[in-house]
């Protein structure tokens, strides 16, 4: 019941100020997506993995908020097809890469294929707060997403794995050259209730764009 509550209360503030309809983009089993629908969003949930797919649906029909849950199970990349990931331990997220499947088999877990659209496929009617935690994953989601992230503009919150994110050889900067031509801003959590400006580095991690 205390799982990342100055995440959930920062995004809850943010669906109040910018609307409603958040992307949880790497939902796992509705840790965030749940109480953040119980607050009255509307949640598309990402979220590849079947078991944790699973949960989350049986967590929003337990939960009283199935209607505001919509669940995807597939990954999101920079192309269509088809992505190796690898499951950690438990109900753990997975990683993986839509451009070198062969990054996934030197992290320890269970490997699975699972499929892969763009972001941009979705075609999604609106879009006011993404949350992104893809294990270093996430230049290629938003490189798969940029229209829909011009078209919407929204407020990113992202958990982008300084660790994870060489691997694929990217950072932040990457994640700052495709969103710096939309005017965004980058901040660092506080708290729940206070943010600091931040100039893009490489081992930024968990930040938010807006």
């Amino acid at each position: 019941g205390t799982y990342d509550d100055d995440q959930v209360d920062f995004l809850c503030l943010c669906l109040s100020s910018f609307g409603e309809n958040l992307l949880d983009i790497g939902a796992n089993v509705g840790l965030i997506a749940i109480r953040v629908a119980r607050a009255g969003a509307m949640v598309e949930a990402i979220e590849p993995v079947a078991e944790n797919a699973a949960r989350l649906g049986a967590s929003a029909r337990l939960s009283g908020v199935a209607e505001r849950i919509h669940i995807r199970q597939v990954a999101l990349g920079e192309t269509s097809g088809t992505v190796i990931l690898t499951r950690e331990a438990g109900f753990g997220a997975a990683t993986g890469n839509a451009v070198d499947s062969s990054i996934a088999g030197t992290l320890k877990g269970h490997r699975m294929t699972v499929p892969q659209v763009r972001l941009d496929d979705l075609e999604l009617d609106r879009v006011d707060v993404i949350k992104i935690d893809v294990e270093g994953n996430e230049t290629f989601v938003l490189r798969g997403g940029m229209k829909t992230i011009e078209r919407y503009r929204p407020v990113i919150v992202g958990e982008f794995n300084s660790a994870l994110m060489p691997l694929h050889g990217h950072s932040f900067l990457d994640v700052s050259q495709l969103l710096d031509p939309l005017e965004y801003r980058y901040f660092q959590f506080v708290s729940a209730a206070e943010i600091s400006e931040q100039v893009p580095r490489v081992g930024l991690g968990n930040a938010i764009a807006a």
